[in-house]
């Protein structure tokens, strides 16, 4: 099997529900956002081996009989994502394209003063070498302090980037308005209040009433919500890499497939889309003495021998919040 990595459009069906941290009870109300990459990982190897029938000839399996028994395409397979996407659809309804969007680097701010979507909207951090007081970095980091000592708006909220936009930041520097979308347009919350009840009486528990916040993906943008993007609908996109030496089909396995994802009995339905051109270091090329780092997704790095610390070699620069 080549190890190629698979493109995965998860067109939700429903609303959605990804819990965060806050404890469930009748005080709270549950808010629920974006997914983490370990539910998604976990969904997708769940649906995997439920279609290789490991679960079937397994019934009690635990996960030391997953991880000696099942499939290494599947339980070695490497992921990306969620993230949220744009997909551009012809009359037939048939997708053309799927657009990831990324998260700010956090080296931008929104500018006090401005509120055009223009690029002069934006502040940036930039490296130092002027000494700071209590800045002695046992790696040789250097300090981002904002342009012109101009401090962001702390209630402004950045937009999202496209990939293209994301890549147009960090090769050339420069900020393409175009390449940006409001969170705004993309979702919206679905507030639900719901009820308790008591197994034996079967009527509703004193104190049971409780709220939850569910995540409603927009199923088109509108002109009036964001012009450059109008038409285009929003879905999650994500990357799966099968395991090497495996033998399952996941490719096929996933296309098409409704696979619990949501909470609550919700489903996405997957398709199989190309993968996104991701920017890659040259080969044989010799890292910079210093570099920004931009990471899409969470990673393992390297531990620094001086401060015992995860740091990516060439990186020489450190956001400091």
């Amino acid at each position: 099997m080549s190890e190629q990595w698979i493109g995965l459009r998860l067109d939700a069906i429903d609303t959605l529900f990804f819990r965060d941290g806050r404890p469930f009870d009748a005080s709270n109300r549950v808010v629920g956002g974006l997914p983490n990459p370990q539910t998604l990982a976990g969904a997708l190897r769940t649906t995997l081996l439920g279609a290789s029938k490991f679960f079937k000839d397994n019934p009690n399996a635990n996960l030391r009989t997953i991880l000696e028994k099942g499939d290494k395409a599947i339980t070695e397979a490497k992921f990306r994502g969620p993230f949220l996407a744009l997909v551009k659809r012809d009359n037939q309804n048939t997708e053309k394209e799927v657009i990831p969007l990324l998260e700010p680097p956090a080296i931008l701010g929104i500018d006090k003063e401005k509120t055009s979507s223009e690029e002069k909207n934006f502040v940036r951090r930039i490296p130092t070498t002027k000494p700071l007081p209590g800045w002695n970095d046992p790696d040789g980091l250097l300090p981002l302090i904002w342009k012109d000592k101009k401090a962001p708006d702390p209630k402004g909220k950045l937009p999202l980037f496209t990939l293209q936009g994301i890549k147009k930041l960090l090769n050339e520097g420069t900020i393409d308005p175009n390449q940006t979308i409001d969170r705004g347009s993309l979702t919206s919350n679905d507030t639900r209040t719901g009820i308790q009840i008591d197994s034996e009486s079967l009527a509703t528990k004193e104190g049971g009433i409780y709220g939850i916040r569910l995540l409603s993906l927009n199923p088109k943008i509108k002109d009036s919500q964001d012009k450059n993007w109008a038409g285009y609908s929003v879905c999650l996109y994500a990357e799966m890499l099968p395991g090497a030496g495996g033998t399952f089909d996941c490719k096929s396995a996933l296309n098409g497939t409704p696979i619990p994802f949501g909470g609550e009995g919700r489903c996405v339905v997957a398709h199989v889309v190309d993968a996104q051109d991701w920017p890659l270091p040259k080969e044989n090329e010799t890292p910079p003495a210093r570099s920004l780092w931009y990471l899409a997704t969470p990673t393992f790095l390297p531990f620094s021998e001086r401060s015992k610390r995860p740091l990516p070699r060439g990186v020489k620069a450190a956001i400091s919040g």
